[in-house]
């Protein structure tokens, strides 16, 4: 069986994971495209209420929509803001029984995987899955690995990324003809209208990829009140505003596609806006890109998409190659530890050294474009009174955040001759 053939039996999948609603995918190998999994057999609804509902007295769970009319009688026990407690380690008591975020989340997760069911898929542990976050935040990032991995998928398989990083997937997986020019995603699903511009530098090998970011605060969702027949003033009011606030934006750019996410764009609320965007460009809507962009990822692990190679820095990447010169046989070489382009979630290397005379470990910095290479020495004070040659030491870096790193260095003794000292040095890195 060749590789190809292999992947075909994988189940991939992408989930957009939010606190209010998320949704799943997978990759769907007869179509080569992505998959977006219907809460309801027929329909396309795509939404899954992101919350919890146990049945008092008893250990069982219900999720999304079945919770939320379970929970209109006020009998049973609903759970919401799952994201929000991962975020802050939150503890959820329910009948005297204490539940940190990693356990609820993995109910919720399993629960929603059962929906394969409904595409005929008895495979419920999904061999790679991609989360996609709206924002990334180090404490969510570790509950949904613990969760994911507590479901039963390898811990090199879980992979997390963010709505603009799944936007460029999902975008640079589509015909080439929809990115020849600048292309725009305008997210109208949450408080109010934001924009992500994206620029495509195809001259360029790798293609060279950015995101504009822009928040309309001033633009908030459409009062679900709305109807109709009511209200006609308020409506043509913000379609307007909405219209107006986007001409100003795209000023005198040419953009190719623009591609519409939320119930903001709702026909009946925004004819002026869409006449406007469909002036000579693409226009698609729809609530499921994040969920396919990360899709798409999962599925670029398996096998070769549409996606060429390109570069792409968003905000959570690490704009820096980080390693350090050693001495290996003999001679000098440059060992990586972390390389340019990683998530800074995911960054992280490590490493053991046996120091030559030396007190310090210097650190090299070197940005994509190689230039101005910023050496950072971290000195060891207080080391070890031993022979040269006989402190081993572990190196440890990771991020905070994009351009905040720390390296932490640990004492390991030298075998049976030197017991380790338990010494820790911590630098933080600021870039």
């Amino acid at each position: 069986m060749d590789s190809c053939e292999k992947s075909k039996k994988e189940l991939i999948v992408g989930y957009d994971l939010c606190n209010d609603y998320s949704q799943i995918s997978y990759f769907n190998f007869t179509n080569a495209e992505p998959k977006t999994i219907s809460t309801t057999a027929g329909e396309e609804r795509f939404q899954i209420p992101t919350v919890l509902l146990k049945k008092k007295g008893l250990d069982k769970w219900f999720f999304g929509d079945e919770a939320l009319k379970k929970a209109l009688n006020g009998e049973e026990l609903l759970v919401k803001d799952i994201l929000d407690k991962g975020i802050h380690n939150e503890v959820t008591v329910i009948e005297d029984k204490e539940y940190v975020p990693a356990q609820l989340l993995e109910t919720f997760i399993r629960k929603t995987l059962s929906l394969f069911a409904y595409e005929g898929i008895a495979q419920k542990i999904p061999d790679v899955i991609v989360f996609t976050l709206e924002h990334i935040d180090r404490n969510l990032t570790a509950t949904i690995k613990q969760s994911a991995k507590a479901i039963g998928i390898c811990e090199d398989h879980i992979y997390i990324q963010s709505h603009d990083e799944s936007f460029v997937e999902y975008t640079l997986n589509q015909k080439r003809e929809l990115w020849s020019y600048d292309v725009v995603l305008l997210d109208y699903c949450r408080d109010y209208l934001k924009a992500y511009y994206l620029k495509i530098n195809t001259k360029t090998t790798p293609i060279f990829v950015t995101i504009d970011k822009k928040n309309f605060k001033d633009i908030e969702m459409p009062p679900t009140s709305f109807l109709p027949d009511s209200e006609e003033e308020k409506r043509k009011k913000l379609d307007q505003t909405v219209k107006d606030a986007l001409k100003n934006y795209f000023g005198v750019n040419i953009i190719s596609c623009v591609f519409l996410c939320g119930d903001g764009f709702e026909s009946t609320l925004s004819k002026e806006t869409l006449r406007f965007l469909c002036s000579g460009r693409r226009v698609f809507q729809g609530k499921n890109l994040y969920t396919k962009g990360a899709c798409y990822t999962g599925a670029a692990k398996f096998i070769d998409t549409q996606t060429e190679n390109y570069l792409f820095f968003s905000e959570n990447k690490i704009k820096y190659n980080v390693g350090l010169d050693v001495f290996y046989q003999g001679e000098k070489k440059y060992h990586s530890l972390i390389t340019a382009g990683e998530n800074w979630y995911d960054a992280k290397g490590e490493c053991e050294l046996i120091l030559d005379e030396e007190s310090c470990v210097e650190l090299k910095f070197t940005p994509i474009d190689n230039q101005d290479t910023r050496n950072i020495i971290i000195n060891l004070h207080e080391l070890p009174n031993r022979p040269n040659k006989t402190i081993r030491v572990q190196l440890y870096v990771k991020f905070e955040c994009a351009n905040i790193g720390t390296a932490i260095i640990k004492d390991l003794g030298f075998g049976e001759f030197f017991k380790s000292s338990e010494k820790i040095w911590k630098h933080e890195i600021l870039l």
